[in-house]
């Protein structure tokens, strides 16, 4: 699904990333793991879009990947959940999901009910009992993260970079981020999974 051949990013007097290769398969999860200044969080931002690499080839689906935006990087199908979650509080979990891409009717009005509808499909999908109606400032981050991941799918994301997702859940919250990350392996959908 993704080649990442001989990637290198150099920053003032730093080089985050040395030739670094990569294969990513549908329906896997692919770990990323080392210690902080291992280039990690550089190889995820460029492929989310965020930094331009120094040199190197990315491809995806067989075509050249070079996104210049994290809109660019979604629209062609790579999403990323950051460590720091950053919701809209005070809007519900439907209008998160859909924040800037929202459905209209006809009259070009938002479609709050094709809205809820989607919402509770993605829930379903990811086997989470959330309501589409759910003020976000009340959701747990485990939650908010799911809520993140219904985001990316309602975008048709088909390739998902998770940083460092579990770095702020209880044991239990843990286990059940598991469980939906295997239900996106079943899915088809990769995830290249930083820790």
């Amino acid at each position: 699904m993704l080649e990442v051949r001989d990637l290198s990013k150099a920053f003032p007097g730093v080089r985050a990333l040395d030739q670094m290769r990569l294969d990513v398969r549908a329906g896997r999860v692919h770990a990323v793991v080392g210690e902080n200044g291992a280039g990690k969080s550089t190889l995820m931002k460029i492929l989310a879009g965020l930094i331009q690499p120094t040199a190197g080839e990315m491809r995806f689906k067989d075509a050249p990947y070079r996104p210049r935006s994290p809109h660019d990087a979604l629209c062609q199908g790579i999403a990323m959940i950051h460590q720091e979650l950053m919701p809209f509080p005070a809007l519900s979990v439907a209008d998160n999901i859909f924040m800037g891409h929202e459905p209209v009717t006809r009259f070009g009005r938002l479609d709050r009910r094709r809205m809820r509808q989607r919402a509770r499909d993605l829930m379903a999908r990811l086997e989470l009992p959330l309501s589409p109606d759910t003020p976000m400032a009340s959701l747990s981050v485990a939650e908010m993260q799911a809520v993140e991941i219904a985001k990316a799918l309602a975008h048709d994301a088909e390739l998902i970079l998770m940083d460092e997702p579990t770095s702020a859940l209880s044991k239990q919250e843990i286990e059940r981020l598991f469980d939906v990350i295997a239900g996106l392996k079943r899915d088809g959908v990769a995830i290249i999974y930083i820790s």
